[in-house]
Parts: structure tokens; C-alpha cells; sequence
């Protein structure tokens, strides 16, 4: 599994340590409102993607696909969310972690997801 750098502007990459920091302001009821998404993959075919998309399936996680051109490549991305909740990301994570697909955690900076493909 290959993960690539997000576009500029559109996604940063919430640090583990940060996650914790905000579950924490969460539960105290100081957090800061956002929006997250977990990247499951990145494959250089979307045959590679799907077969990704249906093992979250078998575990019961709707995830997206997201066809993004990096330089003269074309990765086709798993996409889930967008969540509110730091709590949610985290539940998630868990299960994932469990099931051995590892994420990586971004935060939205602007208030609407990123376009998705779904095939």
C-alpha cells in the first residue's frame, strides 16, 4: 500500500500525537470544530482501490474513491468520512488497526469534502 502527499490547501495530515491532543479537548468540550477524513490507500489502479473498497465493505465501512493526478500519475485514493468527531476517527482507526489497514488521518479546511469518486 502506497500513500502519497495530499494537495496543498485541500487536506493536512493530523499527527497521532495531535489526534490524542484533540480527543482530549473533545472530551472536555474545547475542541475546535472540524472535519476529518482517513485515507485507507493509495493504489496506482483503481482494480487495486476497489478490491480495498470491498474489504471495508466486508467489515461494514462506506468508503469513496478518489481519482487524483500527483505530477503525471494518476492514484486512486480510499476515502472514508467526512467525521466530526475526533472519537469517531479514533473508533474507526481502532477497527481498522485490528483488521490491519492502516489510515492516515487528515483534517478538511474548508467545510466541504473533497469531490469523491464511487465506483
Amino acid at each position: 500500500m502506497i500513500f502519497t502527499k495530499f494537495l496543498p490547501g485541500k487536506e493536512v495530515v493530523v499527527p497521532e500525537h495531535e489526534i490524542k491532543t484533540r480527543a482530549r479537548e473533545e472530551r472536555m468540550g474545547k475542541a475546535k470544530e472540524s472535519r476529518y477524513l482517513l485515507q485507507a490507500g493509495s493504489f496506482k489502479t483503481a482494480k487495486e482501490a476497489e478490491q480495498q473498497r470491498a474489504k471495508l465493505a466486508l467489515m461494514g465501512i462506506e468508503s469513496k474513491m478518489e481519482k487524483a493526478k500527483v505530477g503525471e500519475t494518476y492514484w486512486y485514493r480510499v476515502k472514508l468520512g467526512p467525521f466530526e468527531k475526533i472519537a469517531s476517527v479514533n473508533d474507526i482507526q481502532a477497527r481498522l488497526k485490528k483488521n490491519s489497514v492502516d489510515v492516515i488521518v487528515t483534517e478538511i479546511s474548508n467545510k466541504k469534502s473533497p469531490p469523491a469518486t464511487t465506483h
